[in-house]
């Protein structure tokens, strides 16, 4: 019976599954964002969290070059998005524009860090967790409430 089950590929697994195999070159690798949270922190934590979400998976990656240059090219382009949706005409929907940036920087990102991600994550490399994603949400959210409130208190100090 037990040796008829090791030629039948629709058997039940007689191993104890809990304590699966993973490779130990995977293990010590730092933890990676995955593409899908880099698409729920670019849609509803604005560019500057999808910005910050690029960057530590190139230095887990040890593309420090690469993070370096996401960084210095990536914020002064999220601040330039986000100085135009403040003057943007209020016929516009800010948050159609927001999800259309979203889904664009995720096929960007995709098209340039994905087949890595994947690759790590499928050899058994370690995601960062969902709730380190949402905080960075929050924390892009309060850095842009903070931002937008300062530069309305600028502008209405000076008239």
């Amino acid at each position: 019976m037990a040796g008829e089950s090791q030629g039948n590929p629709y058997a039940a697994p007689t191993g104890n599954l809990q304590h699966a195999f993973m490779p130990r070159a995977a293990a010590r690798e730092p933890a990676l964002f995955s593409m899908r949270q880099l698409l729920f922190s670019t849609v509803f934590g604005t560019l500057f969290a999808g910005v910050f979400v690029l960057w530590p998976n190139y230095r887990a990656m040890g593309e420090i070059a690469r993070a370096r240059r996401a960084l210095v090219l990536g914020l002064p382009v999220a601040g330039t998005w986000f100085a135009l949706m403040l003057v943007l005409p209020q016929r516009i929907p800010g948050s159609f524009i927001n999800l259309a940036l979203g889904l664009f920087f995720y096929g960007f990102c995709n098209a340039v860090q994905g087949p890595a991600v994947f690759r790590r994550l499928r050899a058994g490399g370690r995601q960062i967790s969902n709730w380190i994603a949402i905080a960075l949400i929050v924390g892009a959210w309060l850095t842009v409430s903070i931002a937008l409130l300062l530069a309305v208190s600028a502008m209405t100090i000076r008239v």
